[in-house]
């Protein structure tokens, strides 16, 4: 079994060492098994390396002879959706993680890989295509009303909160500086209330409290629920 591979960053510091050209690239490698699948797994500057994905070769073959046009496949707790256009596969893949107390985290990828890596991998090498993704959106207008400043001082108080409400800011609602959010207090749900008056958009900001798992440390986190 040939293999092609290589690595375009040549590098696993952190994000800040990384060249931010490459930030918005996704480094795809396809691998052949003893048995009818193929693995397929992730890397990224920004998120790291993902799980193995195994897909049914059969259903690539299905993709590749025109027999259908897209599939869905689930593997542990991971998704991904495959659409053959004729020369690219477009991918969407979800990578999601469980914890002990069955709250679900994790990302959305989107990549292409052309056929004839497909092509390449169920002859039995192993293939490694860099896939370049959009830039992200900016951060949308987020307008607070006073019960949501009032709030989020409530919530700065605890050095640990201040911390996830911050950086769950940072990292999410960047759907365009094109949409209005506008965010209201939700004690009812521990958390916030967020709705767009231009798209009917909704959803809410819920805190979550725990400890991190082996060690018993004190976890605060916040995240989206629509």
């Amino acid at each position: 079994m040939s293999a092609i591979t290589f690595n375009p960053w040549n590098n696993t510091n952190p994000l800040s060492t990384v060249n931010p050209n490459l930030l918005h690239r996704i480094l795809i490698t396809l691998s052949p098994t003893e048995i009818n699948f193929v693995t397929l797994q992730t890397y990224s500057p920004e998120r790291g390396k993902s799980q193995r994905f195994y897909v049914d070769k059969t259903a690539i073959l299905s993709l590749l002879s025109g027999e259908r046009s897209s599939f869905l496949d689930s593997d542990l707790n991971n998704y991904i959706h495959l659409r053959f256009d004729g020369s690219i596969l477009s991918c969407k893949a979800v990578w999601l993680s469980v914890n002990s107390c069955d709250d679900v985290k994790g990302h959305v990828q989107r990549f292409t890989i052309p056929a004839s890596a497909l092509h390449r991998v169920l002859s039995g090498q192993t293939v490694t295509h860099v896939s370049h993704t959009n830039e992200p959106l900016p951060k949308s207008r987020l307008v607070f009303s006073d019960g949501a400043q009032a709030a989020i001082k409530r919530y700065s108080s605890d050095k640990r909160t201040r911390r996830a409400l911050s950086k769950f800011f940072r990292d999410n609602l960047n759907y365009g500086k094109d949409k209005l959010i506008n965010v209201y207090p939700d004690s009812y749900a521990n958390g916030f209330y967020i709705c767009s008056p231009i798209t009917g958009f909704n959803g809410g900001i819920i805190l979550h409290k725990g400890s991190v798992k082996h060690y018993g440390f004190p976890k605060v986190s916040f995240s989206l629920h629509t």
